[in-house]
């Protein structure tokens, strides 16, 4: 009975260990799953919040937040404060541009002069301008477009190209600039809201304001 006894209470003893290491490493796991569900934003971040995948909310109020943890919920988080600048022009200096999407598409876009931009009555005249802008709807920024830079940087040149299309070589060069800029900033928006309305979402854009250079004609024109 003896050794019988002593064999009984070493594996109870055993089975203890056994289950406390079980349920310590089960803690474990379960607090590290729970604290993927707290995060933090900073002034002016937005964090779109995922429930199973789909779009549920939008956190914008900065410091430490929480959501239940994955696969139930995730989180993206978008600086939606940040003054963004892209350059239009001979030797653009573009902060998101457009990529083109195959070798012939990246031929062409060398070959074609991006300033040079014709007139309503069939001039040409180089503009240089510069768009500043926000993010404006994060989910839409992020989940709404595949190449959201490329459509904004697409949209601002055929606003450009239309407010200027409509007008005389003359009155390019001699009107206001503010005018244009104004114009071409109203149609832009009107582009960027069109995108998303159809899915009840705001544009995934904050246009500040277009800063045109003064026109000029291109240069074989003017030493003409």
């Amino acid at each position: 009975k003896g050794p019988g006894a002593a064999e009984r209470a070493g594996g109870g003893v055993t089975g203890t260990i056994l289950n406390t290491l079980v349920f310590l490493v089960s803690l474990a796991v379960l607090m590290g799953w729970a604290s993927v569900r707290i995060y933090q934003l900073e002034p002016g971040e937005s964090a779109i919040i995922l429930r199973l995948g789909a779009y549920d909310r939008t956190q914008r109020i900065e410091g430490l937040s929480w959501h239940f943890p994955p696969p139930l919920e995730s989180h993206e988080v978008v600086n939606t404060s940040e003054l963004r600048t892209e350059s239009f022009g001979e030797q653009p200096s573009q902060s998101t541009p457009g990529i083109p999407s195959d070798a012939v598409e990246l031929e062409i876009a060398k070959l074609i002069k991006r300033d040079a931009v014709q007139t309503g009555d069939g001039n040409i005249v180089n503009v240089a301008y510069e768009l500043q802008y926000k993010v404006g709807d994060a989910y839409a920024y992020r989940f709404a477009m595949a190449d959201p830079g490329s459509i904004l940087h697409d949209a601002t040149e055929a606003a450009m190209r239309t407010v200027i299309g409509k007008k005389t070589i003359d009155a390019v060069l001699s009107q206001d600039r503010s005018k244009i800029e104004r114009e071409a900033k109203a149609l832009l928006e009107t582009m960027l809201g069109s995108y998303l309305a159809e899915v009840n979402h705001q544009s995934a854009f904050e246009v500040g304001r277009i800063n045109l250079e003064k026109p000029q004609a291109p240069a074989a024109v003017r030493e003409a």
